[in-house]
């Protein structure tokens, strides 16, 4: 992963690779569609949220719809474009490269993560809503 950019022009080489090094690791269960390791980085109430739905609160409601939505999931890939932090909040402009059984998937999303302590309090996603319910290419 080589992020393009940062919020803050001062921050150094350093800063930007343990930034990228942090986002690694919270994306890293998501490759590996390892459920229950997605849900140890988020606080026990902590929110997922899809900006078109309601928010999803709690780990275990987390964890169904994920059980739900990554069961038609062979793999993703994460093409991060850029990345940001303001504090304890993290911006991933990223594109998701989802291989279904239908077939590949890629759609550009931003990603807004607040932590807390080092887990994840609330991750919103933005996307474009009509291009992730096309058919699979």
């Amino acid at each position: 992963m080589t992020p393009e950019t940062a919020s803050d022009t001062n921050r150094t080489d350093a800063d930007l690779a343990e930034l990228a090094e942090l986002v690694e690791g919270i994306l890293a269960p998501w490759r590996s569609l390892d459920i229950a390791a997605i849900l140890e980085s988020f606080e026990p109430d902590g929110v997922l949220q899809s900006m078109m739905a309601p928010p999803i609160r709690g780990t275990d409601r987390i964890g169904k719809v994920l059980a739900k939505h990554l069961a038609h999931v062979e793999s993703i890939e994460f093409e991060v474009v850029n990345i940001a932090r303001n504090g304890e909040v993290i911006f991933v402009e990223r594109v998701d490269h989802l291989l279904t059984k239908a077939g590949t998937i890629a759609l550009p999303v931003v990603g807004v993560i607040h932590l807390r302590e080092g887990k994840i309090r609330e991750w919103r996603e933005y996307f474009d809503q009509k291009q992730s319910a096309e058919p699979p290419k």
